[in-house]
Formats: structure tokens, C-alpha cells, sequence
């Protein structure tokens, strides 16, 4: 099990899996529930038609997703940038 300090660096570091084609199984699964309204009722209840901010249950699964050293040491670079799709899968805006 690898322990990140810095969730924004994990992030970081799944951006660049997705940028590999890798995680498809796992980003898949997160962009049905998007497209199936899963993640509606959540919206809806902060009293607001556009929320702002992550979605505890896309956070809090990324941040539990378990990566392999293995895996890991297919990643060669990182590219920080606030507009990266996982940000964009975290925190719909």
C-alpha cells in the first residue's frame, strides 16, 4: 500500500495514468455514475443548482485507490495544471 502526504500530489500522479490510458476500469466507473445522475441528489442537497467544490464520494474514492509500485513506476513525468480531467472528475463545475 503506498501512502501519499499530499493528496494533490496523488492526484498529480492518476492524471498521468489517465494521460497513459491507464485506471480506465476505475475512471469508467466514476463517469457512468456521472452520466446516470448518481451523483444529483448529492448536488441538489447543498441547496444550490450548481455545486462547488469535490464530491466526497469521488474524493474519498480516489484518495482510498489503492496503486501498485508496479504501476507507479510506469509513471515518468507529472504535469500539475488546476484544468487536468481529474479535477474535473473530483469537482464538476
Amino acid at each position: 500500500m503506498n501512502k501519499f502526504k499530499s493528496i494533490e500530489f496523488k492526484f498529480g500522479v492518476i492524471q498521468a495514468f489517465m494521460d497513459l490510458g491507464l485506471l480506465k476500469k476505475e475512471i469508467s466507473a466514476i463517469e457512468k455514475k456521472k452520466e446516470k445522475g448518481e451523483f444529483d441528489s448529492y448536488f441538489k442537497s447543498c441547496g444550490k443548482e450548481k455545486f462547488h467544490g469535490p464530491h466526497p464520494e469521488v474524493f474519498d474514492y480516489f484518495n482510498k485507490l489503492e496503486l501498485s509500485t508496479e504501476l507507479l513506476n510506469k509513471i515518468h513525468s507529472i504535469n500539475f495544471e488546476g484544468g487536468n480531467e481529474i479535477y474535473l472528475l473530483i469537482a464538476p463545475n
